[in-house]
């Protein structure tokens, strides 16, 4: 069902776009438009709607009680946050970080951390070549909007959009910098996802060419000592905006990343531990760009050599927790199966939750709990096999655990009637324990194989440790 409505999602947000902005709708819309200003305007001060615009989040109940024409702006984000695990709504508007409000209006500063991420339509100058204004517009807005609902889906505040280009940050002071950086790369995918998969298609069934234009994505992260916010300008022209070598690598970065890609900072690189097999280099004439160019120098003159990577989208698709049939398309290690339930579940302050991939970063020493359930109906051809592959990675695993291949956590032999499960209807279920240990991000690999060796389940889970 999810993958389904994953289709519809930006088709919708075309067919309200055109709609909102052809010449026939535009005096209704502005109406519209007006309506929604003076319905919050109406909204008592101590309302939870008003409390929940305020703090930049909204209930569903509270997003239900608002016009039709509100709720729709987050159809997206809703999808999305649903799959990842994060309640509510983030309605925070574009501008200011909510974190720095009391230097709004003064010359103090303060240091925090952030991740950034710069997005940019690569080769929208040439559209107007292309296409009447009218049609520019229609399409660069509809990128643009999908994409500005996709950061605020992982918890990110758009900073800025700047002609065909959106800067926006993750990361605030009630969010660890591990889970911002993880948010950070989960939006860079979906995006990447989004518009593979559905806006491009869809502008091509409506008479695009989308050969003519993509996107690109530079990200990084600067901790505490990286990263100053004041207010530029003037009171009543002006923004609080950050300082740092990491944010303005974002942009560079961006510039630097092939077309429909992503690249990676060292900054972020290096502060999340992210393993090499998730990246790949950027090539120009068959030799790899290591660096950030051009490569600015130190008062010394000595060269920066500020490190970049693409991000390897396939290979770390893998493990994502957007739909695995939407997935699948793109990664060949992925096949999912509506007869197969694999989860991870974590056991934290008394509770025992569930861990969705790759989504938040967990504390050591946690006990941790793989679970993979198939259904008795399942139409596979029996016996089957089941094997579980952990992999560790990173500089903090021990040499005696630190293996370049994947090392088998479970192997089993499923048949038909297993002789304990004669008689029920339950599914043939597992579990395989773990624990939290090192920092980076670990995974475990999921395969079951019909009687003559056919794949008909792959899927994997990253986990994240402090």
């Amino acid at each position: 069902m999810r993958d389904k409505q994953f289709k519809y999602l930006f088709e919708n947000e075309l067919n309200r776009t055109k709609s909102k902005y052809s010449r026939a709708n535009r005096h209704t819309d502005n109406n519209v438009a007006y309506n929604t200003r003076k319905y919050f305007e109406s909204i008592s001060e101590d309302s939870a709607i008003n409390v929940g615009l305020e703090k930049g989040v909204l209930t569903t109940e509270g997003l239900e009680s608002l016009p039709l024409e509100i709720q729709e702006e987050f159809v997206i984000q809703r999808f999305i946050r649903e799959l990842f695990g994060k309640e509510d709504v983030n309605c925070v508007g574009i501008g200011s970080h909510p974190d720095f409000s009391a230097i709004e209006y003064n010359d103090s500063t303060v240091r925090q951390y952030i991740c950034t991420i710069f997005f940019d339509i690569k080769g929208s100058t040439r559209l107007s070549l292309l296409y009447d204004l009218e049609q520019v517009f229609f399409i660069k807005n509809s990128i643009l909007k999908t994409t500005i609902e996709i950061i605020r889906a992982f918890d990110g505040y758009v900073h800025r959009l700047m002609g065909d280009a959106v800067m926006a940050f993750f990361g605030s002071s009630f969010k660890t910098k591990e889970d911002a950086v993880i948010d950070a790369l989960n939006c860079s995918m979906a995006l990447k996802m989004f518009m593979d998969q559905s806006v491009k298609p869809h502008l091509e069934s409506m008479g695009f060419d989308t050969i003519d234009f993509g996107f690109r994505v530079g990200c990084d992260f600067g901790g505490d000592d990286d990263v100053l916010w004041g207010a530029y300008g003037f009171d009543s022209v002006g923004e609080i905006s950050p300082t740092g070598l990491p944010v303005d690598m974002a942009s560079k970065l961006q510039g630097l990343a092939d077309k429909n890609s992503v690249m990676l900072g060292q900054g972020l690189l290096d502060f999340i531990v992210w393993p090499e097999r998730y990246s790949r280099p950027k090539m120009s004439s068959n030799d790899e760009v290591k660096y950030v160019t051009p490569n600015i120098t130190h008062p010394d003159k000595k060269p920066l050599n500020y490190r970049m990577k693409m991000l390897d989208y396939e290979k770390a698709l893998i493990l994502s927790a957007l739909p695995i049939g939407e997935r699948s398309r793109d990664c060949k290690a992925v096949q999912g199966s509506d007869h197969i339930d694999y989860k991870c579940f974590v056991q934290e302050n008394n509770d025992r939750k569930e861990y969705i991939s790759a989504s938040r970063c967990l504390n050591k020493g946690l006990d941790l709990e793989f679970s993979v359930s198939i259904s008795k109906a399942a139409p596979f051809i029996f016996p089957i096999k089941l094997s579980l592959y952990k992999q560790n990675n990173g500089p903090y695993v021990p040499r005696s655990e630190k293996v370049e291949a994947e090392t088998v956590s479970l192997s089993k032999i499923i048949y038909k009637s297993m002789p304990s499960l004669v008689g029920n209807n339950e599914p043939y279920s597992f579990l395989v324990p773990e624990k939290t240990a090192y920092r980076g991000l670990h995974t475990m690999r999921c395969v079951l194989e019909d009687a003559n060796g056919k794949i008909v389940y792959e899927n994997s889970i990253g986990v994240f440790i402090n």
